[in-house]
């Protein structure tokens, strides 16, 4: 039976006071250097930063291809390859549920997130995330930016257990999916996507997010020193265009 559309199926107190939270790391054999430059990174302080009572799982997810050689790594039964998106983030979740999850922030290889705001930034709704409202014809109830979002309990179990995708976009078809069962899509501001931020607004975001994503390996790296040493940072400046009968006909 689907919920009715706008309910919360998961978020009562009892359901939050029994949080088992993962961060799920979606990524590739391909892109290795991305996971290091994380574990370079913000994945220390997870254990550095956050006290032990507060500390959130991490668990990097593969799909076919050479053994992992770390605990925290698996290779899922699924295809590793960039369309094979859909598959894996499924499997990935019907792994946390396996072992005894009920909540999950997936994320991407190129998503920073601050251990010390995240984990005092838990969910309060099944599905939480970076709002995004285009497509409403295949998830009208909206549906949450792939980078980074959270699935809570039953929609945690929906998503498990969903039928064979029906999108190459794996963040698309969750919300499509969603939205058939009722779930709304809770928009979380502290998560941002910075190529779309605009330099004036950069300031409080860098105190506020919780996560932030676009940062492949050694960016990774540059950005988690510029915010940890307080460095200012510098966005590139686009060239000036002119158009004419809309073309391009000059660049600054």
């Amino acid at each position: 039976m689907e919920e009715a559309a706008g309910s919360n199926p998961a978020g009562s107190t009892k359901d939050m006071a029994e949080l088992k939270p993962l961060i799920a790391i979606i990524t590739c054999h391909k892109f290795r250097d991305r996971v290091e430059a994380q574990r370079a990174t913000w994945i220390p302080e997870m254990e550095s930063m956050v006290p032990k009572d507060k500390r959130i799982d991490i668990r990097f997810f593969y799909g076919i291809g050479p053994a992992t050689q770390r605990e925290d790594e698996t290779c899922l039964p699924v295809n590793d390859s960039y369309e094979a998106l859909p598959y894996k983030v499924r499997a990935a979740m019907k792994w946390a549920i396996d072992h005894g999850y009920n909540a999950v922030f997936k994320c991407d290889d190129d998503t920073f997130i601050f251990p010390e705001r995240f984990v005092n930034d838990l969910p309060t709704a099944p599905y939480v995330g970076r709002l995004n409202k285009t497509h409403m014809g295949i998830a009208p109830l909206g549906w949450c930016s792939g980078f980074g979002y959270w699935l809570m309990g039953k929609a945690l179990e929906i998503i498990a257990n969903a039928d064979t995708p029906q999108h190459k976009a794996e963040d698309l078809w969750v919300g499509s999916v969603m939205s058939k069962y009722g779930i709304r899509c809770q928009s979380n501001p502290r998560l941002a996507i910075l190529s779309i931020v605009h330099p004036s607004q950069w300031h409080s975001h860098r105190y506020t997010m919780v996560a932030a994503c676009e940062f492949p390996g050694a960016k990774m790296i540059e950005f988690h020193r510029k915010m940890r040493n307080n460095e200012p940072i510098e966005y590139p400046k686009k060239p000036k265009q002119t158009f004419q009968f809309g073309r391009v006909i000059r660049k600054a």
